[in-house]
């Protein structure tokens, strides 16, 4: 019996079909190896082309192989972005081993399992020891004899807040099940009060829940698709500070009244990670007056081109007459400029680029160790925290 006509068209469609998802990843990979790069977003570096040099490699060339295509197929990215999309607009899930969908778009939260206990602690499964917790105490005591030693008359320990601390009461699935009791941040906070009260430490997470919304023109104070704090977070964050710096030099300080605006979109990490498009680009929030300070010196890696250490004096006739060394992660970054304006000089450093020698040197008023909540389990042993190979410690 002949086929009809729609039936042979069905056929004719699906082979094409079939036929072009078999030629786009050929082509895309032969052109990689002629030198043609398609972009991928993912942040990891990806398979050589396999090479046979010995039997072994021989053996194992099939393996690498697979690997090696999978990672340079043509639209790759592409491919995944709209199986992502497919899958949310029609389950309303997201497959993602870094990132989990909350329960109102855009929001994205953080879960990956190596970075970090993003989590677990905001699950309030991994609580501290007695030994973690002291071994944790004695090195940033050790850490604050030393600078001391080098002039410096104050150390502040700064808990950057995960998002999750903040929002996950909001917008976290409720398949995440979260614990009673305190969080093993609140519970190495309180530790440190009750048995090093010569250490301050700040961890403004119940500040920033009683802030939301606060603040002139800023909608939220994270990121929806990012796991930082935005420009709006970081004010916030420094602001409280400051307010501890004041107080420990018998001073006063506050920041000029300073408002926020929709200053366009970005590509969220949260967001690459996932592989989503850009309607889950993150909200960029401008400054709607002039920080008032210079960069006075700015050192970028060599290896990666990226601004590492910031210098800066302020411009303000209300700053305060003290010199500040912020060392911390990337929760840094939209934090410089506000230590710039409060301090009368300040250096903001990337903890992987934190010298001991830098700060002799330097010799400021006051020291901050700041890290972001998800890595404080990695502490004492944190890398990039240890600079010189923790010369102060025993």
């Amino acid at each position: 019996m002949p086929m009809s006509k729609k039936r042979i068209i069905n056929l004719i469609t699906i082979a094409s079909f079939l036929l072009l998802c078999c030629i786009l990843p050929i082509f895309g990979a032969a052109a990689e190896v002629l030198g043609f790069s398609d972009t991928q977003a993912e942040n990891r570096a990806y398979e050589e082309f396999p090479k046979v040099r010995s039997m072994d490699e021989l053996l194992s060339f099939p393996g690498r192989f697979e690997s090696w295509f999978s990672d340079h197929m043509f639209f790759k990215t592409e491919f995944v972005r709209a199986k992502t999309m497919t899958e949310l607009k029609l389950f309303g899930e997201l497959d993602s081993s870094s990132v989990i969908l909350g329960t109102e778009e855009p929001w994205l939260f953080y879960k990956k399992a190596d970075d970090g206990t993003t989590l677990e602690t905001y699950k309030r499964i991994d609580q501290y020891s007695e030994d973690e917790l002291y071994a944790i105490g004695e090195e940033l005591r050790a850490f604050k004899t030393e600078l001391e030693r080098n002039g410096v008359k104050e150390f502040i320990f700064y808990i950057a807040p995960d998002k999750e601390s903040i929002y996950g009461d909001k917008y976290m699935p409720d398949h995440i099940v979260r614990r009673e009791g305190e969080s093993s941040t609140e519970q190495l906070r309180n530790f440190l009060e009750r048995e090093y009260p010569d250490i301050h430490v700040i961890y403004p997470a119940e500040e920033f829940r009683a802030s939301e919304g606060s603040l002139k023109g800023a909608e939220t104070l994270y990121y929806k698709t990012d796991t930082h704090w935005n420009l709006a977070g970081a004010f916030l964050g420094m602001s409280i500070l400051m307010d501890e710096t004041a107080r420990l030099f018998g001073t006063e300080y506050s920041y000029l009244d300073t408002g926020f605006f929709d200053a366009g979109r970005a590509e969220g990490d949260l967001q690459r990670l996932a592989l989503l498009p850009h309607a889950f680009d993150r909200v960029e929030y401008g400054y709607d007056r002039e920080l008032q300070f210079d960069y006075t010196s700015v050192l970028e890696s060599e290896v990666t081109g990226e601004n590492v250490i910031y210098e800066g004096e302020s411009r303000s006739d209300s700053c305060m007459e003290l010199s500040m060394y912020f060392c911390g992660d990337s929760f840094r970054l939209a934090a410089a400029g506000y230590i710039m304006e409060a301090m009368e000089r300040a250096c903001v450093a990337d903890r992987h680029y934190l010298s001991l020698e830098d700060v002799r040197e330097k010799q400021p008023d006051v020291f901050v160790l700041e890290i972001a909540e998800r890595y404080l389990h990695e502490l004492p042993d944190i890398e990039g925290y240890n600079c010189e190979a923790r010369p102060w410690s025993k």
